[in-house]
């Protein structure tokens, strides 16, 4: 029998549709970060319908262009090696159904194949993941009052919400740490922000992954990251660590255990630092308008979701080609977004901190921290 659950996550009802061939423990692990949601009451309607599911059910293939892209009615899937992702969306109601492969793996090459992995992680590990990255966030992508920006945010003593955004390895994580372990401040996202047109930000509770250079020099840290792992877990840190550098290691950790706490309502934006590291002697910041800040926040966050934004563009392509309407365009998608954005950013102030690319890493931390927490 399915098991269903239901969370109000981004303000909004989800409903989640679980294969009964996962077992207790599967499922503890793939639902582990969604725990920190509050359940939604059963009478509530789902605003989301999110299914794993082993078989294809009545998602009929219409056709494949390219390869691993299908299309289906009111929808298409995206096709990978292990899984596919369909997603479908008849007017208001969207859904997107995660069909898993049914063919068994080798324990010993599962075994291995985690002992080599960036995170040491599980199947369902990997699956909660997608589920945030693959599922819950590009549904955002078809709601018309809030959007996702490429940052984390947190929640200052004072109240005040701010965010920090920039490409991947640019220090927000980092940033982060420092403010929500030793700065008071409470964690709201690590990776992904999802902001709504009144300017608040919705907690995005999704474990924070914590690499490997984060914990270097801070050992209050690196205990909290490594206290909890067997010692195949350790080893697979310390190997990957060794081999490949501190770029290749990460591990996922709640911020319950990491932070002690979160913020588990929005909260009314007051702050937006974008990071950029260049060949400068010291650290800057510059205010810049609202339609810049829009302009470079949809520049990232195309660029952290291009795979599924092919996807998109293929569903136009065949839509157009049988006279149909897609059930999304990219042209939608940039207006939308360009609109909503410089309408929210008008509400606050946003700044680029212009960083040089040889400061020692605990300076950077120190000396933007600093400036971040200024009133």
């Amino acid at each position: 029998m399915q098991r269903v659950f239901k969370y109000r996550i981004f303000n909004r009802v989800v409903r989640i549709t679980l294969s009964a061939a996962l077992t207790k423990k599967q499922v503890e692990e793939l639902l582990g970060p969604l725990t920190l949601y509050p359940e939604a009451a059963n009478p509530e309607e789902a605003d989301l319908e999110v299914e794993f599911a082993h078989t294809t059910g009545s998602h009929e293939v219409l056709a494949t262009n390219p390869s691993n892209h299908s299309e289906m009615a009111h929808g298409f899937t995206l096709r990978y090696p292990k899984y596919e992702i369909a997603v479908k969306r008849i007017g208001d109601k969207l859904s997107f159904t995660v069909l898993l492969s049914r063919r068994k793996r080798n324990p010993l090459i599962e075994y291995l194949s985690r002992l080599y992995s960036m995170d040491y992680a599980t199947i369902t590990q990997r699956l909660s993941q997608l589920l945030f990255e693959q599922v819950l966030i590009p549904s955002e992508f078809f709601d018309p009052n809030r959007i996702p920006v490429h940052s984390s945010s947190m929640v200052a003593p004072d109240g005040r919400a701010i965010l920090i955004g920039g490409t991947g390895g640019v220090g927000k994580t980092s940033l982060e740490l420092e403010l929500c372990m030793n700065r008071g401040y409470a964690f709201m996202a690590d990776d992904i922000s999802v902001v709504d047109t009144d300017g608040f930000v919705h907690p995005n509770l999704a474990f924070p992954k914590i690499y490997s250079y984060n914990v270097k020099g801070n050992p209050v840290l690196k205990k909290k990251v490594l206290s909890k792992c067997s010692v195949d877990d350790r080893l697979a840190w310390y190997f990957k660590y060794f081999f490949f550098g501190a770029n290749s290691v990460r591990r996922k950790v709640s911020p319950r255990e990491l932070f002690g706490g979160y913020a588990n309502e929005k909260k009314k934006i007051s702050k937006y630092y974008i990071l950029i590291k260049e060949k400068r002697e010291d650290i800057m910041i510059s205010k810049i308008d609202a339609s810049t800040a829009a302009r470079m926040t949809i520049a990232i966050v195309k660029t952290e979701y291009s795979e599924f934004f092919s996807h998109v563009l293929w569903h136009e392509f065949y839509c157009y080609a049988k006279g149909d309407n897609p059930i999304i365009s990219m042209n939608e998608i940039r207006e939308r977004w360009n609109r909503l954005l410089v309408k929210v950013f008008e509400q606050f102030e946003t700044s680029v901190v212009f960083i040089p690319m040889g400061l020692e890493h605990r300076k950077f931390i120190q000396s933007v921290s600093d400036i971040i927490a200024l009133p």
